[in-house]
């Protein structure tokens, strides 16, 4: 693959990424066919193809053999780093709560919890 074919697929998907989050196709609306996106870019059908897997990677899109690329999510699926975040913020949570307990149950019972 050479870099200008991975900036044609790249400028595909980034225009195709743009639609969907500015709401110009809905979640459940298909995409243009292959052939609709190869004539509107002046591209090659294999061009097209790795756009649309470009979008299905992200989340943003759901594609079968012989059905039309489908909008699955506006946003796509949340980087791994945001995932992360996500998780750290709620086991920082649940160990507030737990500490939060404990100091209520030895408040209430006289029984502390012994250290390791």
């Amino acid at each position: 693959m050479t870099a200008e074919t991975s900036a044609k697929y790249d400028r595909v998907a980034s225009a195709l990424r743009a639609e969907i989050r500015d709401g110009k196709h809905s979640v459940g609306a298909p995409l243009p066919p292959i052939a609709e996106l190869t004539e509107r870019f002046g591209i090659s059908h294999m061009t097209a193809k790795q756009a649309l897997k470009v979008l299905r990677d992200e989340g943003l899109i759901a594609t079968g053999r012989g059905a039309p690329a489908k909008v699955v999510s506006p946003k796509g699926q949340p980087s791994v780093q945001d995932q992360l975040n996500d998780l750290a913020d709620r086991l920082a949570a649940v160990e507030r709560r737990t500490a939060s307990l404990e100091s209520h149950v030895s408040k209430t019972t006289g029984v502390g919890r012994e250290s390791p």
